[in-house]
């Protein structure tokens, strides 16, 4: 289940509140309305009665009794009291009477369905000779709430479903409202830039532009650290070609030299070459964080082969043999410098680390978008010397730029070592690599 929105819960919450508010107000209007009608007869009949002798004609809800046993024989009243006013509800057979002396007593009541006949009665004692009379008043015959209750109950429940939508679509605009500096802050980081104005307000203390200067505070120390990060990486490959151009001439007028071994000088120009290439990736690498918006394609076949040729150029005693299966037309959407760094250390470590006979590079859009790059391992070299040797030198380097590109690379060391470019983010379900080789080569 996807969780709601603020606004969303917003709107709920006032919803249900009303309801709740609805109801608890529709029932406490029914009570209140019983209740004074109850007060207004209490006060009319404590005038009226005095004044109606017993056996007045023309009075259907006035009972006049001279004994308790008549008076039990209309309700089966336990207690019978000797003076005052008293509260009585009675079943409608008047087998059941509770005599109402306390709000417990109420309760009763009204868990009782039974005991829906009210009465009134009005106990009075004669000083001169002690006899006792009760006159029973029938309220069932002056109410006129119970006949009209249906009708109330329906104009009250169409009054609260009205009050309902009103307060629905009330709701729906404060949670807006309330909502609106959110979700305009949220559009405002979308589109924000690095050389954007702060997102929070001068002046401002509210909530949302705390948030915004809490997240212009995080941008910040963000821009601080790349930049920080940038410029290192820009002394640093800055520095590497001073002493590396130094280097590079050097070599060139030793092989000039007929006496100079041809095997050392060899490796100092692989040596050379290999920090020319690590400079050379921490300059492209500080260039990307500055223009990642200009790409345009490229034909990956070229600079696979333009790589391959440069690899055989520095190792010509290294025999290789490469099997690529690229569509013709394939483009990628990057920089060309970034593509032959990337390509160039991948190639670069399995012409000088690893053992196999054959590498094959196959492209495949399936998935998504990746390249792979399996080696087939020689027969003649033992297994452990196989598994010793493989991938792991300037890795760290490729993978990080591929990340700056938004790739993803996966490398398997274990034998037969492949290694998979996604030039997309990495699928949820990756096939194996033995899969991929066996579904992408022609």
């Amino acid at each position: 289940m996807m969780p709601r929105t603020l606004q969303a819960r917003i709107a709920r919450h006032f919803v249900l509140f009303a309801t709740v508010l609805a109801a608890v107000l529709t029932f406490g209007a029914l009570q209140l309305l019983m209740e004074t009608e109850d007060a207004v007869l209490d006060r009319y009949l404590s005038q009226t009665l005095p004044a109606l002798p017993a056996g007045t004609p023309g009075v259907p809800w006035l009972t006049d009794f001279s004994s308790p046993q008549n008076l039990r024989d209309r309700i089966a009243l336990a207690d019978v009291p000797t003076s005052g006013w008293h509260e009585i509800f009675a079943s409608a057979d008047g087998r059941r009477a509770r005599h109402i002396r306390s709000w417990r007593d109420r309760l009763a009541v009204w868990a009782d369905r039974g005991m829906e006949s009210e009465y009134r009665l009005l106990a009075s004692t004669n000083a001169a000779t002690g006899e006792s009379t009760w006159r029973l008043v029938d309220l069932q015959s002056l109410e006129y709430t119970e006949g009209e209750t249906p009708r109330l109950t329906q104009r009250l429940l169409f009054i609260s479903a009205g009050t309902l939508l009103l307060v629905w679509l009330l709701s729906r605009r404060l949670a807006r409202s309330a909502m609106a500096p959110v979700v305009d802050l949220t559009a405002r980081v979308r589109r924000h830039g690095p050389d954007d104005a702060p997102l929070a307000a001068p002046g401002a203390s509210d909530e949302v532009a705390q948030l915004a200067r809490a997240l212009d505070d995080a941008w910040q120390r963000e821009r601080d650290a790349l930049e920080r990060e940038r410029q290192f990486i820009a002394d640093c490959s800055h520095e590497l070609r001073t002493p590396l151009t130094v280097l590079s001439g050097a070599v060139s007028l030793m092989q000039e030299e007929a006496a100079a071994r041809p095997e050392l000088l060899a490796r100092l120009q692989r040596a050379s070459q290999r920090l020319e290439g690590v400079a050379r990736t921490f300059l492209v690498m500080a260039r990307e964080e500055r223009r990642r918006t200009e790409r345009s394609p490229q034909r990956l076949t070229e600079i696979i082969c333009e790589c391959l040729a440069e690899q055989q150029l520095l190792f010509p005693q290294r025999r290789l043999e490469t099997v690529l299966s690229i569509p013709p037309e394939t483009n990628i959407e990057a920089h060309r410098e970034v593509l032959l760094v990337l390509f160039g250390n991948l190639l670069s470590n399995t012409f000088q680390h690893s053992t196999a006979a054959r590498l094959t590079i196959v492209f495949s859009p399936n998935p998504v978008p990746h390249l792979h790059f399996a080696e087939s391992p020689s027969s003649t070299v033992p297994t452990h010397e196989r598994c010793t040797s493989g991938y792991g030198i300037g890795l760290p380097l490729v993978r990080r730029l591929a990340h700056q590109q938004g790739w993803h690379l996966d490398e398997s060391p274990h034998p037969p070592t492949s290694i998979i470019l996604w030039f997309s983010q990495k699928p949820a379900a990756q096939p194996s690599s033995r899969q991929l080789l066996e579904t992408s080569t022609p």
